[in-house]
């Protein structure tokens, strides 16, 4: 294949992505293929890394900071995932107090001291950095990046430094970590005398605040990528459900819609491919109704496979245990890329605001294969099942649609379509025991 599209897509100038790692660093680095304690930690470590990675390439934390001397750092491209050996991010451009851009490479490490004891001072890959960003600076006294030359490189810490835009806190954004079980929260005590309607208007309260900061975080993305890619960036990551967020949000990175949508078929070979769920025995894994699947996405990763091979996710990112089987991310895999293959007709409903026909697209959104799968080595379903069901586009509504479009009103006129397990758990620390809350709330 001469040209696929894939190539230089990433950058964030506003269309796309790349990517790959280097030596200890790459995506596929052990992660799920521990056999010690120590190997846990690290792939551990990773897997909150790549979280922080993938938040400031979404342009979570902003574009704008304050640098560990004082000045001001004005992100002007994010750049894309490197392919190769190297930083972090490549193409990217930084302006420092004002001056004009510096065009080169970003690195994101979990330490400052991290730029040493992985060997970028003396490697000439980092030679064209010009930005060093981590999430912790020493506890005492200072480390300065520099390069091969000696050259001196800007730093930002994400952690205590003074980010002049975006949302502080923690970098993986619920990406990482169990949930919070729903035993009552010590908040539960200011709650219980409330009255019924009190209760109402706080929940609504906290509701709009958390649409808000979701409309923030959009902002941000769009500044960084285009309206487009923010807005796929979002359902893919709606796509994850509870747990895998995370690697759909960096197959969106690496594989931006621009790129997919003049894909065949979406793209769906190379998702898979890059999702690391295309293996040389899955062919003969799968039974004789799932093989002619299994064939037409590896020529769909076939063609591709030479330019993404280095951005590929390895398997121990995805959690696969304790899902519903509809849920199964191969399965919500082939319902991303049925989006993209109707994506014109999807961003054009979202961009007019109409949203029952949005609702309606989504809904009828089909495959013959994963309308009767949910994995590509189990067998078929007895009864069929939507791509997309009703619950899972609601969710979709108000994670994504909705807060994208700043339409506050408009939800609230739509009333979603009920409470899933992260709202019951809320629910359950915040008001134990009391059903009419609850009763309340679902309606």
């Amino acid at each position: 294949m001469a040209r696929s599209g894939f190539e230089g897509a990433g950058a964030s100038d506003p269309t796309g992505d790349g990517g790959g790692r280097d030596g200890w660093k790459d995506v596929g680095s052990g992660v799920g293929r521990c056999t010690s304690t120590g190997n846990l930690e690290r792939s551990r470590e990773r897997v909150g890394e790549l979280a922080w990675q993938a938040r400031w390439f979404s342009g979570g934390f902003g574009r704008t900071f304050l640098g560990q001397d004082g000045e001001r750092v004005e992100v002007i491209q994010f750049g894309f995932w490197n392919r190769g050996a190297g930083p972090d991010f490549v193409g990217a451009s930084v302006s420092i107090n004002g001056a004009p851009p510096c065009r080169g490479a970003v690195e994101l490490d979990m330490h400052a001291a991290d730029w040493e004891r992985h060997g970028h001072a003396g490697n000439p890959d980092y030679r064209e950095v010009c930005l060093h960003v981590f999430v912790h600076a020493p506890a005492r006294g200072r480390f300065f990046t520099r390069t091969l030359e000696n050259r001196r490189v800007p730093q930002v810490c994400l952690r205590g430094g003074a980010q002049e835009d975006g949302e502080k806190g923690e970098g993986e954004s619920g990406w990482f970590g169990a949930e919070a079980p729903a035993w009552p929260g010590r908040c539960s005590v200011r709650f219980s005398g409330m009255s019924l309607e009190r209760v109402e208007a706080v929940v609504v309260e906290a509701a709009r605040r958390r649409f808000e900061r979701k409309g923030r975080e959009f902002s941000r993305m769009a500044n960084g990528h285009g309206r487009r890619e923010a807005l796929y960036q979002l359902l893919a990551a709606g796509m994850g459900y509870a747990g895998n967020e995370l690697p759909f949000t960096l197959l969106s990175q690496r594989l931006p819609v621009s790129a997919l949508s003049g894909a065949p078929a979406g793209g769906e070979g190379a998702l898979f491919g890059v999702a690391g769920f295309l293996s040389a025995p899955s062919f003969w894994e799968c039974g004789p109704d799932a093989r002619e699947k299994v064939q037409a996405l590896w020529e769909g990763w076939w063609r591709v496979r030479g330019e993404l091979e280095g951005v590929g996710l390895d398997r121990g990112l995805w959690r696969l245990a304790g899902r519903r089987p509809l849920n199964h991310p191969q399965r919500r895999l082939g319902a991303l890329a049925a989006v993209v293959r109707h994506w014109r007709a999807v961003f054009g409903a979202w961009d007019r605001r109409d949203w029952r026909g949005l609702r309606e697209r989504l809904l009828s959104l089909s495959d013959p294969f994963w309308e009767r799968h949910c994995r590509l080595e189990g067998g078929e379903l007895k009864r069929g099942a939507r791509l997309l069901g009703r619950e899972r586009v609601d969710a979709l509504f108000a994670n994504a649609f909705f807060p994208a479009a700043g339409d506050w009103e408009g939800w609230c006129r739509w009333g979603g379509g009920g409470m899933n397990e992260r709202c019951r758990r809320a629910l359950a620390r915040m008001f134990p025991g009391r059903r009419e809350v609850w009763g309340r709330m679902g309606r």
